[in-house]
């Protein structure tokens, strides 16, 4: 069994920025149907995750500062250059790969050897 990690980093994404927003998700998204102990460790763990991705890819693209007008410090230019992946591509990578979601097909079977604890 098995999913792309990307899909996973941006479902964490998105639950990073609903939970910014949670007055509005409040009742109209079940990820917010849990207790709220469930629901801080959810977005505990999407954090984590993130940081750890964000350290083991670790952009060394250059920021550069520059000083504007009506500023009192150096203001960041974040329009840095980047070559990055094709998404789009990726994504259909992904589809045309995908073996189905797991509900549809993992059989569980019966000499099934549990781990002790979550990984």
């Amino acid at each position: 069994m098995g999913s792309l990690e990307f899909t996973h980093q941006l479902h964490c994404l998105n639950a990073l920025r609903k939970y910014t927003y949670r007055e509005y998700y409040d009742g109209r998204d079940p990820l917010f149907d849990a207790r709220a102990d469930t629901i801080r460790a959810h977005a505990d763990h999407c954090i984590e995750m993130l940081r750890q991705t964000l350290m083991c890819h670790a952009d060394t693209g250059l920021i550069t500062y520059d000083w504007v007008a009506g500023y009192s410090t150096q203001y960041p230019d974040f329009s840095t250059r980047h070559v990055c992946r094709d998404f789009p591509r990726v994504l259909r990578w992904a589809y045309d790969h995908q073996v189905g979601s797991p509900e549809e097909r993992v059989v569980r079977l019966a000499d099934n050897v549990d781990l002790a604890e979550e990984p």
